[in-house]
Parts: structure tokens; sequence; C-alpha cells
């Protein structure tokens, strides 16, 4: 369990051997959660065997989930409350007492050819999926088994830059028969590149 005060703080994990619980109480946090290749076997950190909790708690947090340390080909699946991947058992996030993630919820994949599934996002927040390096596939798809979904869990902003690759996006809305009319899809730039910014796929309530 790690508490930390009512300040402006920066948290960085890299790894946990049991069950992990942040709570970062007030204050605008920057909470960076790494999954690193681990060079010499002697060291203890890069291995998560276990979830990590995330509470921002008040203020205007941010989530960082990076695994641009790592050299394996991933699959990364998001939600609006939890990030999994084959290296990260689950990074569960909210922000309570009136707290936000308004500096983002950023994804970093790898530098080899991943896969980024989303199948929803968090409302009143913008997600920043990052593939890195590599030809990634970033998929936005509410089943992400299977290519029958929809869109209607992405309920805050989602950015979806390819990285330094090829990478593809797919967005999946096939088995939605209701019209989105506010949809916004259009051209957004993260770090001077080109990215895509999907947002109003869900509806209001």
């Amino acid at each position: 369990l790690v508490n930390t005060h009512d300040a402006d703080d920066l948290l960085t994990v890299k790894g946990a051997t049991g069950p992990t619980f942040i709570n970062t109480s007030v204050g605008d946090d920057q909470i960076h959660v790494e999954a690193v290749e681990v060079a010499n076997p002697s060291e203890e950190t890069g291995d998560y065997f276990s979830d990590i909790n995330v509470d921002g708690g008040g203020g205007s947090n941010q989530l960082l989930v990076d695994e641009t340390g790592t050299a394996v080909n991933d699959v990364i699946e998001v939600t609006d409350s939890v990030v999994t991947s084959s290296l990260l058992p689950g990074v569960h996030y909210k922000a309570k007492d009136a707290g936000s993630f308004g500096q983002g919820i950023d994804v970093v994949a790898g530098n080899q050819n991943d896969t980024v599934n989303v199948s929803s996002t968090l409302r009143g927040n913008v997600t920043t999926i990052n593939g890195s390096g590599g030809d990634d596939n970033l998929i936005v798809d509410s089943n992400t088994s299977d290519a029958d979904g929809n869109l209607d869990g992405i309920r805050g902003t989602l950015v979806l830059d390819g990285g330094g690759g090829n990478s593809a996006v797919t967005l999946v809305d096939s088995s939605d028969d209701a019209p989105s009319p506010e949809t916004v899809l259009k051209e957004a730039n993260v770090a001077g590149r080109d990215a895509v910014e999907v947002a109003g796929f869900a509806c209001p309530s």
C-alpha cells in the first residue's frame, strides 16, 4: 500500500511481487507504470506478479502505462478501468473524490510488432495509445475476441498514434444499429507526428 501526500507527486512503478495499491490523494499527480526488460537476471525489477490498483484521488492526474523498455510482441488490452498485457496482469485505475485523469491516460507499446485493443475509454478524459516502434495494430472494438463489436464504449476522447513503424488502425462498429450523429474522426498531432482522434461514438448517458 502506497499513500502519497496532498501535493503534486510523481510515482514510478517498475515491478510488483504482490497486489499493490496506490492512493495519491489530493494533488495533480503522475503515476507511471513501466514494464522493464531486465538485462541482469540478478535485478529484482521489471516483473509484475500481481495487479496494480491506482486511485488518483482528487486533482487532475496522469496515468502512464509504458512498455517501451521491453522487446516482446505484446497484446495490450485497454478499457475505461484497466490496462492488461502479457507483461502486466492488470493496471486498474480510478480517481475518486471528484478527481480525474485530466493529464491523460497514456498507453505506450513496446518497440516490437504489438497489438493494442481498446474496448472502452473513461468519460471526460483523453486516452492516448502510442504504438511506439514496430508495425502495430491498433484496434477499437467493444468485442476484442472477434470483429463484430461496436464503439459505444468510447466515452472519452481517444487518440491513436501508430508511432514510428507501419501501423494499422481498425475501428469496428458493425453491431451498432443506432446512428452516432456526433461522431468525430479527425487528424491529430502527438509529439510532432500525425495521429487519429476518435470521439463522440458513445451515447450521452
